[in-house]
């Protein structure tokens, strides 16, 4: 277990123990903490560590890893109480994966997102089974949505086996000064709807030009790549994109009308893209995709993996 705190002196403590027992106070506005793969690190000793973080009452920056350790409901109400707290935070990144929250502490964290007004650049971290449902993701969500003046948007809740993924899409309607945005939703197994949602979410976001999106292993099929493809024709300013289609069942068919709707991102400059496994019978549909795409007449570097 290691933890690091950071002030303008670049304090540092190896141990929640030693956290515990520093002077944190009010001059502490940048914080920095990783907690991670600990069987001992439990709920009583989030509760702890969210009672010592309440000292610093005008933090602007905050980093919490908590990735792999034993916190559950309890722990995550307590961080969220503490979290809401500080309403003057700019930058907040909070990782929670592999930890079981459940719905009530996904919830919680919603409660304390919605007071975060001042939020310019959030990180959420929530990927590998911590036991939510669409009821808890639609609460973090609600909340997310109160957070109007964030530019930069990360957010990861891969293997989650979420199937309705709907309520990100109407947050990010409300988050109209996104420029940066990065979403994985990896192996949580939706359909179609979802697609339109998110495709709706993304049209709002009229700043947006960074876009990273991984939607791997979710079954979307031609329907969703050629629905994806004319959702992202929207984001009239897009510079930068970067996404992950594989393992979801997209023919060349699929291929072929998903470049056709990407082609009309006029100011693309750099792509990646990942679409489909590395089987023969793809290369000549790869072929005319990357032809198509490089009449972008914007376009610079362009990568097309098929893995």
């Amino acid at each position: 277990m290691d933890i690091q705190l950071k002030t303008n002196q670049q304090k540092r403590y190896s141990s929640l123990e030693k956290l515990l027992k520093s002077s944190l106070d009010e001059s502490h506005t940048n914080v920095f903490i990783h907690i991670c793969h600990s069987s001992f690190f439990d709920d009583q000793q989030a509760s702890n560590l969210a009672r010592a973080l309440a000292q610093c009452s005008e933090i602007k920056i905050l980093k919490i890893n908590l990735f792999n350790n034993q916190i559950s409901m309890q722990g995550a109400l307590d961080l969220a109480s503490t979290l809401e707290k500080f309403t003057q935070l700019s930058i907040l990144a909070l990782n929670l994966s592999n930890n079981k929250i459940g719905d009530q502490g996904l919830s919680a964290l919603g409660s304390a997102l919605e007071k975060l007004v001042n939020l310019k650049n959030l990180t959420l971290n929530l990927r590998s089974f911590i036991s939510v449902s669409i009821k808890g993701l639609s609460n973090l969500c609600s909340g997310l949505e109160n957070c109007t003046n964030i530019s930069t948007l990360r957010f990861d809740i891969r293997n989650n086996h979420i199937h309705d993924i709907q309520p990100l899409g109407n947050a990010l309607k409300k988050l109209n000064k996104v420029s940066t945005l990065a979403i994985n939703l990896r192996y949580n197994y939706f359909g179609l709807l979802t697609i339109w949602s998110l495709n709706s979410g993304l049209a709002k976001c009229t700043h947006l030009s960074n876009l990273s999106i991984n939607l791997r292993s979710n079954d979307i099929g031609n329907s969703g790549a050629l629905a994806i493809g004319q959702g992202l024709a929207n984001c009239t300013n897009l510079i930068i994109l970067t996404l992950n289609l594989t393992s979801n069942k997209i023919t060349d068919k699929g291929v072929l009308d998903f470049g056709l709707a990407l082609k009309k991102c006029s100011k693309l400059q750099n792509l990646k893209l990942y679409l489909v496994p590395d089987r023969s019978h793809y290369i000549i549909q790869l072929k005319k995709l990357t032809t198509n795409l490089f009449k972008i007449k914007s376009m610079v570097q362009m990568s097309i993996n098929q893995k």
